[in-house]
């Protein structure tokens, strides 16, 4: 009497890719969690200046800044005008660069106030406004 074996190479090859694709999404989330958690500081704008429809955001850092990132939100009456930078570790030198962002309107500034996060005001550049 002959035995016979039953294979079933589809259902392998099927669990494989499911496999590979779960360690590829664990790999994305993990890095995902890894850089959302990095140590940076929220910095006050320096100052702005503005042409009614375009915006202009000063700000300084350091030699040692990795990464910086602006983020700017119109609302009902202001504009909120964010600066977060990411920096080595370590000891730093005390050298500052300026920065400028140019920032498009929705709306024109008009009687709008310009706003850190906290709700502070950032004052115009002078000379600039």
């Amino acid at each position: 009497m002959a035995m016979t074996v039953e294979r079933r190479p589809a259902r392998r090859v099927g669990s494989s890719i499911v496999i590979a694709l779960l360690v590829m999404a664990l790999a994305v989330s993990s890095l995902g969690w890894f850089l959302s958690a990095r140590e940076g500081r929220g910095i006050p704008v320096d100052c702005y200046s503005h042409d009614g429809r375009t915006l202009a955001i000063a700000a300084v850092h350091g030699r040692a800044t990795l990464q910086a990132t602006f983020s700017v939100a119109e609302e009902e009456g202001r504009v909120v005008v964010g600066y977060w930078e990411e920096a080595e570790g370590g000891v730093h030198l005390q050298d500052a660069f300026p920065s400028e962002l140019t920032y498009g309107l929705v709306e024109p500034l008009g009687e709008k106030s310009v706003v850190d996060p906290s709700g502070a005001a950032i004052q115009p550049c002078t000379g600039n406004q």
